[in-house]
């Protein structure tokens, strides 16, 4: 069983792929495929937080679509900055923000996965034994995070953040 399973939430975001594409190229993939293919197999996982957080959702559609027509704006020309600032301007509870934030990432990664079937060299064997377990990851990511409060889930998501910082400083 794939990694992307027992880190949940990280599966849904960027931290996926710190797991995904390390594990790919140690199987002999080379760098360009393992990068698309991790990318296409995360897409589930990004469903699965959508699916895991639709409670949270509710009531939520204007503001997901309003935000959805500038997040495919920001996908198509490779910014996603605006995921990472919603927790600033969007006030509301952090759970429903993040819902929100799970809804923005199918809507970038959905783009990636497009551009990637049409355009890349999607290695369709390794999606196949990534996205299931990203899938399980994004949906139980979701219990998991509900289960904690606020303030917790908020220093779960700093302390994961500076962790990727420090992972990706030191390449």
């Amino acid at each position: 069983m794939s990694l992307c399973f027992w880190v949940g939430p990280g599966c849904r975001r960027e931290g996926g792929t710190l797991i995904s594409f390390p594990v790919l190229v140690a199987f002999g993939y080379p760098g360009v495929t393992a990068s698309v293919a991790s990318a296409v197999a995360l897409w589930p996982g990004h469903l699965g937080g959508v699916v895991g957080y639709r409670a949270e959702l509710r009531g939520q559609r204007r503001r997901v679509t309003a935000l959805s027509a500038a997040t495919v704006a920001g996908a198509v020309a490779g910014c996603s900055l605006l995921l990472a600032v919603l927790g600033m301007f969007l006030r509301d509870d952090l759970h429903r923000v993040n819902a929100v934030r799970a809804a923005l990432s199918l809507v970038v990664s959905t783009v990636s996965v497009v551009a990637f079937a049409l355009f890349g060299p999607v290695e369709w064997q390794a999606v196949a034994v990534v996205a299931p377990a990203s899938l399980a990851g994004g949906f139980l990511g979701t219990r998991v995070a509900r289960l904690m409060p606020p303030n917790v889930l908020r220093g779960v998501v700093v302390t994961f953040g500076l962790g990727v910082a420090a992972v990706l400083a030191l390449r």
